[in-house]
């Protein structure tokens, strides 16, 4: 490992160490935010208090990507925000234009991922697989 990527991710510990996240790497984040994405597409089975713990990690990305401490390392961060920015056209095809997950408590005894994903999906996970629908 070259001192300019141990730079660097000593440099992401810290930002991360900072906004209360355990010790993990940059690539690790995409790791988690690419398998979110991922069950996504394949119909979201979990309830809102779960998506929005794991849609967490894309906040925690944007940190890193807009850090001024990152700037001097263009060559990782680059590579970072390319990597990020796949997965976010994933799943910006999920989203409806205009949608939002309602709070909690409009969701009492309805708080599963079905109400999840039809506040937040524009199509039910079955069209996802049909090509004719992609975004």
């Amino acid at each position: 490992m070259t001192e300019t990527v141990a730079s660097y991710l000593d440099e992401v510990q810290r930002l991360l160490q900072e906004a209360g996240w355990r010790q993990e790497s940059p690539a690790t984040l995409v790791s988690r935010w690419d398998g979110f994405v991922r069950s996504c597409e394949d119909g979201y089975t979990w309830d809102v208090s779960e998506y929005t713990n794991e849609v967490a990690v894309r906040s925690v990305l944007e940190r890193l990507l807009t850090a001024p401490s990152l700037a001097p390392y263009p060559e990782q961060a680059g590579g970072l925000r390319d990597e990020v920015r796949k997965i976010d056209d994933r799943f910006r095809c999920l989203l409806q234009e205009g949608s939002e997950l309602p709070k909690p408590r409009t969701l009492v005894g309805t708080r599963s991922a079905e109400a999840c994903r039809r506040a937040v999906c524009r199509l039910p996970p079955s069209s996802l697989r049909d090509p004719s629908r992609a975004c």
